[in-house]
């Protein structure tokens, strides 16, 4: 098999050697496309040949293409900024730059690149989408609108242009309407960021039925989905179907074995079920995760105060004021749990003296004077 990469090398170069024309070299990345074999090998020769012709606009915007179609992102950001310097207004490679740069959360950089663009034919639609989200960042949502509507006039069926026109009207207050274009972004291609926007109105919304279905279609696309599966659960726990809630709790457990949320969750469902036991056990394993987790000690209060070990609840309420010094409702836990263990304590002590009285009673007068004849 090396042979026959070495061979396919030796072709390619021959034919670069023959022609050194955009042509060539555009006939170069067709040909990878078919190539089943080493892709690093041919991936350093494109490397090579794109540095050795950099004057070669074109070929540079479609390498860079080419690299970030094969999940190979920070080289063909690394190769767009040392190709920009040899075609600084060249309209295609400002607009892999400018999005770049919005992708890393440099706004500032991304305009740079924007600007730089005076002609643009066959994206332009990208061009006005990223205005459309710079504008949406500075909340300016007039703006915003005025570029995705751009954008949409130019092609109107892309789902990114589709979901981002629902992005800025809910920005702007209108979620009926920004869930309609989130919807109209799922006709294209159901995008998992867009069916979890669509989970998370729903359900504020308390839509549970919509809420159901959106949360199964997510699933469908990723079954291990950790926000699909919270509001799966937390579903699951408002429709009072416990048991299903905590099966997806411990699913969720098992993924993620570091998060405090998922046993503390379990915790407090084994307590609404009356199951202490459970719930201790699963409360030890949230501490574990977070010792000094206020809610945790506070669930941890109430399971023993249940159980009826108040000097234990006691003990877990004041760890709790450890962790908020200032809480009124463990204060007055504590003050409760104090009055009932001082009363139990009277109580108990009541009754061993009552116990003493009735053994006196038992006693004969000869027993209770020793030295009587």
């Amino acid at each position: 098999m090396q042979n026959i990469g070495y061979m396919f090398l030796c072709l390619i170069s021959c034919a670069l050697s023959a022609c050194q024309t955009r042509y060539g070299n555009d006939r170069l990345l067709d040909q990878e496309s078919l190539y089943p074999g080493n892709k690093n090998e041919i991936f350093d020769f494109l490397n090579m040949r794109a540095m050795q012709y950099p004057e070669e606009a074109d070929f540079s915007n479609r390498y860079i293409s080419f690299l970030l179609e094969n999940g190979r992102r920070e080289e063909a950001r690394q190769f767009a900024e040392r190709a920009g310097n040899f075609h600084p207004y060249n309209g295609a490679l400002n607009l892999m730059l400018a999005r770049f740069y919005y992708e890393e959360g440099d706004p500032s950089n991304a305009r740079e690149h924007l600007k730089r663009i005076t002609q643009l034919d066959d994206e332009a639609d990208e061009y006005y989408w990223l205005y459309a989200r710079l504008a949406l960042d500075d909340n300016n949502t007039q703006a915003a609108i005025e570029y995705i509507d751009k954008a949409l006039n130019i092609h109107e069926t892309d789902y990114r242009l589709r979901d981002t026109r629902g992005d800025i009207l809910l920005a702007k207050g209108d979620t009926s309407a920004a869930e309609e274009w989130w919807q109209r972004s799922l006709e294209i291609e159901g995008n998992l960021n867009v069916i979890k926007k669509l989970i998370s109105t729903t359900s504020r919304q308390q839509n549970y039925t919509s809420t159901t279905d959106y949360i199964k279609a997510g699933l469908e696309i990723d079954p291990e989905n950790e926000f699909i599966l919270n509001h799966y659960a937390e579903l699951m726990r408002h429709s009072q179907q416990r048991d299903s809630a905590l099966s997806v709790y411990s699913f969720l457990h098992q993924l993620y074995p570091m998060r405090f949320e998922y046993p503390y969750q379990m915790s407090d469902i084994y307590f609404e079920n009356g199951r202490s036991d459970s719930a201790l056990v699963w409360n030890d394993k949230a501490l574990m995760l977070q010792s000094e987790a206020y809610n945790a000690w506070m669930l941890r209060t109430r399971i023993l105060e249940r159980s009826g070990r108040v000097y234990e609840a006691m003990n877990a309420v004041r760890k709790a004021l450890e962790s908020d010094s200032t809480s009124l409702e463990a204060k007055n836990l504590l003050w409760s749990l104090q009055r009932r263990a001082t009363s139990a304590q009277i109580t108990r002590q009541r009754e061993e003296l009552k116990k003493e009285i009735e053994s006196i009673k038992t006693i004969q007068p000869k027993q209770l004077n020793p030295f009587r004849p």
